[in-house]
């Protein structure tokens, strides 16, 4: 019996991204904690990612395991006020499968500790969200792929085994660590999921981003090399085991 075109749509959604699922979807992560100046509380902190917590000493590490593997937030609770975080207080990180992430809170308390920077009103602070990114992500220097990458992309990708169909991608002039850098679109006739993409690591030429589902019925942390190539961007979809799942070339739509 011949199949109909929406079940045939349906089949390619889910079998497409099979390959990315693993059972649990989970990994470790170990928070290092290092402190400094005076009046440091011997009491330690508490860690939390999600719904995990756990205590810490103030010069110590602590390893989460059964993270769920993407972008998480880390924060450090019960930090006196005579302590201050310098590279702020949560923060983001990439968990992945098969290798313990890691991430370091640096506290400094007392007389050694900086002033904190001033922090929005929470009406300016309101008012920022419903900024387009481009707004609210300026670029703080030349991006690493160039000013050339800024702006709108499109994809013709071709799993294998599978029909091939167009990825939209917008990649913004952000660039930090942990920020979301772009958004990609992936549509059929019959299904569509968006993504942010959070920058992961960034060198001369290439960006390592994850993608962050927003929209739509698709697993988070699938992991994407940009490449610049000429014009062009070259993209490789990866595996969980960080092998190759497929590739494609983004031109420019804008």
């Amino acid at each position: 019996m011949k199949r109909s075109r929406l079940a045939g749509h349906l089949s390619l959604a889910v079998l497409l991204l099979t390959p990315l699922r693993l059972a649990g979807q989970t990994g470790d992560l170990r928070v290092v904690v290092a402190t400094s100046g005076s009046r440091v509380d011997a009491n330690g902190y508490i860690v939390a990612i999600d719904t995990l917590r756990r205590s810490v000493a103030a010069d110590d590490s602590v390893v989460f395991t059964n993270v769920k593997l993407g972008i998480q937030t880390a924060e450090l609770l019960d930090v006196p006020e005579a302590c201050i975080v310098p590279e702020g207080n949560p923060r983001k990180v990439v968990v992945r499968l098969s290798i313990v992430a890691e991430l370091q809170f640096d506290v400094v308390c007392g007389e050694g500790a900086p002033e904190p920077s001033a922090s929005l009103e929470p009406a300016e602070a309101a008012a920022r969200q419903d900024e387009p990114p481009e707004t609210r992500f300026p670029a703080p220097g030349p991006s690493p792929m160039g000013d050339f990458s800024v702006g709108q992309w499109v994809a013709e990708i071709e799993p294998p085994g599978f029909p091939s169909y167009p990825v939209n991608m917008t990649l913004y002039s952000e660039q930090s660590v942990g920020e979301t850098v772009g958004r990609a679109d992936y549509e059929s006739a019959s299904w569509s999921c968006t993504y942010d993409l959070i920058l992961e690591s960034a060198g001369s030429d290439d960006l390592v981003v994850v993608q962050q589902l927003s929209t739509g019925d698709c697993p988070d942390g699938i992991r994407v090399v940009l490449t610049r190539q000429g014009a062009n961007v070259h993209a490789k979809w990866l595996q969980s085991d960080d092998s190759l799942w497929f590739e494609a070339v983004f031109v420019r739509s804008d």
